[in-house]
Formats: structure tokens, C-alpha cells, sequence
């Protein structure tokens, strides 16, 4: 009888474990992975910022002015009408009981003296500013989105770098306290080893803290899970195209929205 019982607490027990362990391996509890590109990263970023939004609306309240303003050239109709019900009249008053008027008016501006093409001319460039903002702050956007992908790349190799170092560093000890076995490492070599790799220990800190920092700035820029992993696909080019001053000058005044939106307003 204490064994059957005993064997059924051990049962109940080992299900628990097992179910357990099961949970503790079920991907569905694992966070999401994450792998996004630059290409992504620059795309979420735009579709995700607030400033942008912001700046379309802007951009659609002065295409709203602007089709306003833009309506006092066209032609103006108006119609009206007036239906009346005569209820009670004396028979002398020869009224009927009911009477109708109506009425059609048509208006158009020929001659304002240039306050209605002023005012279009106006509204005009006012779409216009606003959208060459807009397009400054996705460039803005674009920007900041590559700073914050090198960034986080920087500091994914710097840890990858710290971290191997570390290893090395390590291993290194490990070969210098095999030696001092068989008498052939000084003691001073030993302490000098054990300050290198004890010196090293910050720096992996440091690089790794600076990893986790450039995530999560990675995710708050392109509204990612915050519990998410992300892995970056893509590494630096291993060669870079001369560029030269003046074009980089000129394509600037030809394409910067900034500069264009001061030539407007």
C-alpha cells in the first residue's frame, strides 16, 4: 500500500517536472526574433513617425486652403426658392392658397485688381513649402534611421571584438598556469595575466552595455515589441567610393529641401 502511494506521488512529481520543462521549451514563450535589414529599418521608420504624420496633415490642411482660395475664380451659381401656403385670407383679397417664386443667380470675377490671383499665388506656395518640409523631415527621418542602424551595428562588432579579446585573454591564462606547473612561467608573469584579464572584464561590460543601449533606441525608432531580438543583416563596405566636394555641393542645392522651401517662402 506505501509503495503504490509512494509510486503515485513519484508520478504525479515527474509529470510536473515534465510538463514544466515542456513549458520552459515551448517556442510560443520564447520572444520574437527580429531580423530586419537597413532597407527595413529606413522604411519602418518613415511609416512609424509621428513627425511625418504630423507634417501630412499639415501638408493636406494647405492643399485645403489652397483648392479654397483657388474656388474664388471659378463661377458662382445660387438658387432660391419660396413656397407659400395662404391658410386664411378674406374673399375679397383674391389670394390663392398657395403661391411659389424662385430664382437663379450666376456670378464670376473678371476684374479684383489681384487680390483673388494674389491670394492663389499664395495658397500656391504655401502647398508648396509644406511639402518640401515634409520631404525635409523624411529625409530628417531617413537620417536619423541610418545613424541609429551603423550605430547599432558598430556596437554589435564592438561587443563581438571585446568579447573574443576576453576569450583570448582567457585562453592565454590558462596556457600561462599550465606552464607554472612545471616551473617554467615566473610569478610575475602570472599577476601580470590575471591584471590583463581582470582589465578586460569593464570593457566587456561597457561594450555590451552600449549594445543593449543601440537596440533598444533601434526599436523605439521603428516601433518594434519591446521584448523582441533584434539581428541585423548587413555589415559595413569594405570599400567606399571617392566623392568629390563640389558635386556633393551642387547635388545639395539641387536636391536639399530645406534650401528649396527658403527659395519659396
Amino acid at each position: 500500500m506505501k509503495r503504490s502511494i509512494f509510486s503515485g506521488i513519484g508520478m504525479v512529481v515527474a509529470a510536473a517536472v515534465f510538463c514544466a520543462r515542456a513549458y520552459s521549451q515551448d517556442p510560443l514563450s520564447s520572444p520574437p526574433m527580429l531580423c530586419i535589414s537597413l532597407d527595413e529599418v529606413i522604411r519602418r521608420a518613415v511609416e512609424t513617425s509621428e513627425t511625418l504624420q504630423i507634417k501630412e496633415k499639415q501638408l493636406d490642411k494647405s492643399r485645403g486652403m489652397y483648392r479654397e482660395t483657388r474656388a474664388g475664380l471659378l463661377p458662382h451659381v445660387s438658387a432660391s426658392g419660396t413656397w407659400t401656403h395662404n391658410k386664411e385670407y378674406p374673399v375679397t383679397a383674391e389670394k390663392t392658397d398657395y403661391a411659389m417664386e424662385g430664382g437663379i443667380s450666376a456670378s464670376q470675377v473678371l476684374w479684383s485688381f489681384g487680390k483673388v490671383l494674389y491670394a492663389v499665388n499664395s495658397a500656391r506656395n504655401a502647398v508648396d513649402v509644406t511639402r518640401l518640409n515634409r520631404e525635409a523631415g523624411e529625409q530628417e527621418v531617413i537620417y536619423a534611421a541610418k545613424l541609429c542602424y551603423y550605430s547599432t551595428l558598430l556596437a554589435r562588432n564592438s561587443l563581438d571584438v571585446t568579447e573574443k579579446s576576453y576569450a583570448n585573454a582567457l585562453a592565454n591564462k590558462k596556457i600561462m598556469a599550465e606552464r607554472s606547473y612545471g616551473g617554467r612561467s615566473s610569478k610575475y608573469e602570472i599577476i601580470r595575466m590575471n591584471a590583463e584579464v581582470a582589465s578586460r572584464v569593464p570593457t566587456v561590460n561597457e561594450a555590451r552595455t552600449q549594445f543593449v543601449t543601440a537596440v533598444e533606441t533601434l526599436k523605439k525608432l521603428i516601433d518594434a515589441d519591446p521584448d523582441s531580438r533584434v539581428e541585423l543583416r548587413g555589415e559595413f563596405r569594405n570599400h567606399y567610393e571617392r566623392l568629390e566636394f563640389s558635386a556633393l555641393v551642387k547635388a545639395m542645392y539641387e536636391r536639399e529641401p530645406s534650401l528649396k522651401s527658403l527659395e519659396k517662402s
